[in-house]
């Protein structure tokens, strides 16, 4: 199975840099997401801005490197006929690049309000964390902080809210 496809010469190059300012310069998802948004103007097809999880999509995206999936999704990997936009060996580097950033979650936890608000500042999602203090008295007092994701904007200034239990 050969996958033949033809390669947008205005965006390849973007993406050629992509690769090499993570395997190379070790910058980070959020560093790309800012440098594409505000220094490439570089959007999708749609014409709208990438998001920081669409950055993680295209760099782990086996088709930069010269093959294709088919079917879609299933694992079955065939070299395609386009000309790759990266090496094989620097597709590989930016994936140790990005496996060696990741924290392992330890378990998950569900928390009141994280699906249902949105940032009132830049629309991205909220996420939250919990931080136990021990107390003088022996007990101990939970507090869950909300923060935006800044998602939609890495520079969104919305504070952290604090919920205390």
């Amino acid at each position: 199975m050969k996958c033949h496809v033809v390669i947008d010469s205005k965006r390849a190059p973007v993406i050629r840099e992509m690769f090499e300012k993570v395997g190379n310069e070790n910058w980070t998802g959020r560093q790309l997401f800012k440098w594409l948004k505000d220094t490439k103007k570089f959007k999708t097809s749609g014409a709208k801005h990438l998001t920081l999880s669409n950055v993680y999509i295209i760099l782990s995206n086996h088709f930069y490197y010269g093959t294709c999936n088919y079917p879609k999704n299933s694992d079955n990997y065939y070299q395609g006929k386009h000309e790759p936009i990266v090496s094989k060996e620097l597709f590989d580097k930016v994936q140790d690049v990005i496996k060696g950033r990741s924290v392992p979650k330890s378990e998950s936890k569900e928390f009141a309000f994280t699906k249902l608000m949105k940032c009132g500042m830049c629309q991205s999602g909220i996420t939250a964390d919990e931080k136990f203090k021990r107390l003088q008295g022996g007990g101990v007092n939970r507090h869950v902080y909300y923060f935006c994701t800044k998602a939609r904007d890495i520079d969104c200034k919305n504070k952290t809210i604090n919920e205390t239990d």
